[in-house]
Formats: structure tokens, sequence, C-alpha cells
């Protein structure tokens, strides 16, 4: 009896485990938000110990579904990213205003499913392809 109860026990410990891979955002969706956190850390010259209003929660050993900013289909079982909402990212200072360079978004061209992305209130410089966000269908960008 006991040796079945740990068989059932081991069973629901891998269909868990399964279950949740399937319901967690698509791995390179993933390695395309932590690449957009690593450059924009570089472009604002910030460290790891600042806060990055709401991007302290990506990292790769989450789930990019439960982070700040970011939301997930809840229709598809691969659960991609729909839509980030990456505004006023750039700390605003009376003395400067950092400007970015538009080549951070590049590992965002990577997240396909994306439908909504709002990087207002950045003071992003430069071109941003418009073939690369084809399939989004509201990108704000005042």
């Amino acid at each position: 009896m006991a040796k079945m109860n740990l068989s059932l026990f081991g069973l629901f410990m891998i269909f868990f485990f399964l279950f949740n891979l399937c319901l967690s955002c698509p791995g390179d969706q993933k390695q395309a938000l932590v690449q957009f956190k690593s450059m924009f850390m570089e472009a604002t010259n910030s460290s790891a110990d600042d806060p990055l209003f709401g991007l302290y929660s990506w990292n790769s050993s989450s789930d990019c579904c439960q982070w700040e900013r970011v939301i997930c289909s809840t229709i598809s079982q691969s659960r991609p990213v729909i839509a980030l909402y990456l505004d006023s990212l750039v700390l605003i200072s009376f003395f400067e205003v950092t400007t970015i360079s538009s080549r951070v978004l590049t590992p965002l061209f990577g997240v396909t499913s994306l439908m909504i992305l709002d990087i207002s209130s950045n003071y992003i410089q430069g071109e941003i392809p418009g073939h690369c966000f084809c399939q989004s269908h509201h990108i704000g960008i005042p």
C-alpha cells in the first residue's frame, strides 16, 4: 500500500512539473525580455541594485508571465507575451534628461506575439523599424 502511494505521489509530481512547464511563457520570449533588461540597464548606467521601475522581477529563473509590466495570453497553453507596459522606465532629473538609443528595443523584435507595446515617456532616440512590430495592434510612443 505504501509503495502504491509513493508511486502515485511520484506520478503526481511529474504531472505537476510538466503542467507548470506548459503554462509558462516561451523560453525564447523570456530570454528576449531578460536581454532587453540587460541592454536597458547598460544604456542607463543602472546597476543590479536599482529597482528599474518594475524590471527587478525580470530574471531567468522565474516565469515571465509573473513579472511586473508583462501580460501573457491566457488562451494558449504556451502563454505567449501579448503586452508589455514599459512606460516611464527612465528617471527624470531636473538637471539632465537621459536619452536611450532605440537599439535597446532590438530584443523585443523577437516577441512576435506582442500586440501591445507601451514604451512612452522613456526618451527613446532613433529609428524604430516599423516591420519589427508588424503584429502589434497598439504601440505607445508619445
